[in-house]
């Protein structure tokens, strides 16, 4: 992967065209952090001249780009992003925090193994039925959580039957309340 992709704060454009009109935009975007199958993203607005998560508002869910389409990108320039948006945005947080098997999620649920998360809370959005993400985020406190506390918090709001397969995760949403927030998942 070029190593422009992997840096926080590369500039990069994509185009897209809308048939109904004949027309294409370019837009610019700004990476705030490459997982493992998307690129996050911020926009640059034109009619207000600035980004879209800077300043750091307490609620947004990121942009993302997959990385199986990067060969559309045009990568031209780069505009740091200051440690302080940087840390708002919890952006050295992973990607996905959890993977685990439904079929495993009971025995998992006594586990006291502590997770290492350096944010006092994290939010967590459920699955719905029709495969969108609902409801109020269920903020989690995360001094002394352990894997099994936090699958008692998804036990307690996701409908496992929303899930399809056997497969659940927890992927990086962006910000609620200020704090991390992760999709309740399926890959």
């Amino acid at each position: 992967m070029n190593n422009m992709i992997k840096k926080r704060g590369s500039i990069f454009y994509y185009e897209d065209y809308f048939p109904h009109d004949n027309s294409t935009h370019k837009h610019k975007c700004r990476v705030l952090f490459v997982g493992a199958t998307a690129i996050f993203y911020d926009a640059w607005r034109e009619g207000i001249s600035k980004w879209a998560f800077i300043p750091v508002r307490k609620n947004c869910i990121f942009y993302r780009f997959p990385l199986v389409g990067v060969d559309r990108l045009n990568f031209e320039g780069f505009e740091p992003i200051d440690d302080i948006s940087a840390q708002k945005l919890c952006l050295d947080l992973p990607e996905i925090l959890i993977s685990l098997n439904k079929s495993d999620l009971d025995k998992k649920a006594n586990l006291k193994t502590l997770l290492n998360i350096s944010s006092p809370q994290i939010a967590l959005y459920a699955k719905g039925k029709k495969g969108g993400h609902w409801g109020k985020a269920l903020h989690v406190h995360t001094d002394s959580l352990t894997l099994g506390n936090l699958v008692k918090q998804i036990q307690s709001i996701q409908k496992l039957d929303f899930i399809p397969g056997d497969k659940i995760i927890l992927v990086r949403a962006g910000l609620s309340k200020g704090y991390p927030s992760y999709f309740i998942n399926c890959p």
